[in-house]
C-alpha cells in the first residue's frame, strides 16, 4: 500500500473507531450496544452476515449468541450456543489461537477468503474442530474477531460472506473496535444481558411458529422460563423429507441453565447431521446416541421423541428415548401411543431402540410435549398425564394450534406461581384433510 493509501486507511480507521465507540457509549442497554456493534461491523465490511457471541460469565465453556444481523434461520438454530472447543469461534473467543498458522492474524482473528478450499490446504490437526455450518451455508469469506475487555477475551464477532476476499482491507479496523468494545458491553447490567440471551436462545430452540409443511396442519406452543437459572433444554424440530414423509423431534435435556441450553443445541445439531444417514426413528436415535455418548458430560443426558409421519400412507412411526409417550386425540377419544420408552440419549453407547408403527387417521391429532407440561404442580398435586389427556379430549376437534395452546395454557394455569417455573412445549400435528 502506498504512503497516501496508508494515511487514508489510518484516518478512516480512526474515524470509524471513534464513531462506533461513541455510539456504544450512548447505548441505553446491553441489547442496544450488542446490536449496534453487530450492525456496524456488517455495514462497515459490507458482509452478508454478522453474529456477536460472548463467553458465559459463570466460567462455563459456552459461547452464546447475543446479537445477529443477516444469518439464515438454519444457521442461527444450529449456532446459537457453542462449546468453546467445538469450533474456530470458540478458539478465537478464548484466545486459543496459533499466530504461526496463516489463517490467524497477529490480532488473534481467524481470517480466510476461500473457505470452500480450506480443508485442501490444511490438515485436520491444524484446523482443529469445525462445526461445518459455515461450509454448509456456502460462505467463502470468513472472519472471526476476538472481543475483549481490559485486554481479556470475552467473546467473538463472526463475519461471513458468500463472496471471496471480502475482509482483508478492513479487518484491522474491526479488530481495533472489538478490542475496545468489550468494556462498553460489560458496563450494562448483567440482568439485561441475561434477558437478551434468553430471547435469542428461545428463538433458536423454541421458535413460536412451526414451519409449514404440505399435507400437515401444525401447531406449537411454548412457555420459556424467565430466568436463565431456571431455563431448561427443551427443543423441537420439524423436518420435511419430501417423499420420505415428515420427521418430528421433541427433546429435553437434563439440568437447567446455560449448560442445558448448550447441550440442547448440540443435540439438535447432531440429530440434523444424522438424518441423511438414516431417517427411520429407531436407526436415527441409535446413531445420535453414539455421537452424544462421546460429547456430553457424564452427568447429562437427553430425552427425545422422534416421529415419522407418512402423509401418503397415513402412518405414524414413533421412537422414544426416555421421553414421555405422545398422545393421539380425536372425537372418538384420546390415548397414549403404546411403544417402548427405551433409554435416554448420551448415557449407554450400545443402547438399542425399538419403534412402533400405527395408522394415523385424518381426524387424529398427534401431540408431542416435554415434561414441563405434565410436571406442573399445585400444592401436592401434579397436572400429570391425566391433565394432559383431559385437555386433549376437550379440544380434540379444534385446529392443532388451538390444541397446543390449550395444553400449554392448562398446564401453566395449574402450576402454582410461587413455585419455580419450567419450560413448557406442546407440538400438535394433524394430516391435512
Amino acid at each position: 500500500m502506498s504512503g497516501a493509501g496508508t494515511i487514508w486507511a489510518m484516518e478512516t480507521g480512526l474515524a470509524e473507531l471513534t464513531k462506533v465507540l461513541e455510539q456504544l457509549q450512548r447505548s441505553g442497554s446491553f441489547q442496544a450496544a450488542a446490536e449496534h456493534l453487530t450492525r456496524w461491523a456488517r455495514e462497515f465490511t459490507s458482509c452478508q452476515a454478522a453474529v456477536l457471541r460472548l463467553l458465559a460469565e459463570d466460567g462455563s465453556p459456552w459461547l452464546a449468541t447475543c446479537a445477529l444481523d443477516g444469518p439464515s434461520t438454519d444457521f442461527v438454530r444450529d449456532e446459537v450456543l457453542l462449546h468453546t472447543g467445538e469450533c474456530i469461534c470458540g478458539r478465537v473467543a478464548t484466545g486459543a489461537v496459533d499466530p504461526a498458522l496463516p489463517f490467524f492474524t497477529e490480532g488473534g482473528s481467524f481470517l480466510w477468503d476461500r473457505l470452500g478450499t480450506i480443508t485442501e490446504h490444511f490438515t485436520a490437526e491444524e484446523l482443529g474442530n469445525l462445526r461445518g455450518r459455515c461450509l454448509e451455508e456456502g460462505y467463502e469469506s470468513l472472519a472471526v474477531v476476538p472481543v475483549k475487555a481490559a485486554g481479556k477475551p470475552m467473546g467473538s464477532l463472526h463475519l461471513a460472506d458468500h463472496r471471496p476476499s471480502v475482509f482483508d482491507s478492513r479487518i484491522a479496523v474491526v479488530e481495533a473496535v472489538c478490542r475496545l468494545a468489550g468494556h462498553e458491553l460489560l458496563r450494562h447490567r448483567a440482568q439485561d444481558r441475561e434477558r437478551v440471551l434468553l430471547e435469542t436462545i428461545g428463538l433458536s430452540l423454541l421458535p413460536a411458529v412451526a414451519p409449514g409443511v404440505p399435507g400437515l396442519e401444525i401447531g406449537v406452543a411454548v412457555v420459556s422460563a424467565t430466568h436463565l437459572a431456571r431455563a431448561g433444554g427443551d427443543f423441537y424440530d420439524v423436518y420435511d423429507l419430501g417423499p420420505g414423509g415428515v420427521l418430528l423431534v421433541v427433546g429435553d435435556v437434563s439440568g437447567k441453565g446455560l449448560e442445558a441450553l448448550g447441550i440442547a443445541t448440540q443435540a439438535r445439531y447432531t440429530i440434523q447431521a444424522q438424518i441423511a444417514a438414516g431417517r427411520e426413528p429407531a436407526r436415527l436415535l441409535s446413531q445420535v446416541n453414539r455421537v452424544l455418548c462421546h460429547i456430553l458430560p457424564r452427568s447429562r443426558f437427553v430425552t427425545a421423541a422422534v416421529c415419522l409421519i407418512d402423509p401418503a400412507q397415513k402412518t405414524l412411526t414413533v421412537c422414544l428415548a426416555g421421553h414421555p409417550s405422545p398422545v393421539v386425540a380425536s372425537s372418538r377419544g384420546v390415548e397414549l401411543v403404546e411403544t417402548s420408552h427405551n433409554g435416554p440419549l448420551g448415557v449407554f453407547q450400545h443402547l438399542t431402540f425399538a419403534e412402533t408403527m400405527r395408522s394415523l387417521a385424518p381426524d387424529e391429532t398427534l401431540i408431542l410435549y416435554t415434561d414441563g407440561i405434565t410436571e406442573a404442580r399445585s400444592e401436592d398435586k401434579l397436572f400429570g398425564v391425566k391433565g394432559l389427556l383431559e385437555t386433549a379430549r376437550a379440544t380434540a376437534n379444534r385446529h392443532p394450534q388451538e390444541i397446543a395452546d390449550a395444553v400449554c395454557r392448562a398446564s401453566l394455569h395449574f402450576h402454582d406461581a410461587r413455585l419455580p417455573a419450567d419450560d413448557k412445549l406442546a407440538l400438535a400435528v394433524r394430516l391435512r384433510r
